[in-house]
């Protein structure tokens, strides 16, 4: 991502919103602004501040670009590279962020009775209370 205008968003900034996002479990672009209050998580990455919902549609649809299908031959091939581009940074920066814990042995332990008694509390009628 470059960005020439002096009013653009930092990087980390574009980043650090969209993995907060996703952490949080957001699907849509409007609930970052739920975000905004949160001024911990934005020290904890380094950021400056949560960006808004905007400049992160904005970012990504320049980090992903859409495909066209009523540009010229030289937008299309311009969208390619892009994403091509794009593309290799993202394996590259999956790669690196996974690298060392492959290189260690690791047990995952996951307690899936969670999701069962989470699942048979919310089957309950109103009213009813679930079996012992």
């Amino acid at each position: 991502m470059d960005y020439t205008s002096p009013n653009a968003p930092k990087v980390v900034d574009v980043l650090g919103t969209w993995l907060l996002s996703i952490l949080d479990g957001q699907r849509r672009y409007a609930h970052v602004a739920v975000l905004r209050g949160d001024e911990v998580a934005p020290r904890i990455l380094g950021m400056n501040k949560i960006i808004s919902d905007e400049s992160l549609r904005r970012a990504l649809a320049h980090l992903a670009p859409a495909p066209c299908k009523h540009g010229s031959e030289e937008e299309r091939a311009a969208r390619a590279i892009q994403l091509a581009k794009s593309t290799a940074w993202m394996d590259k920066a999956l790669g690196e962020s996974t690298q060392e814990s492959l290189r260690k042995p690791w047990i995952l332990d996951a307690d899936t009775s969670v999701e069962r008694n989470l699942n048979e509390i919310l089957s309950v009628l109103p009213g009813q209370r679930p079996a012992d």
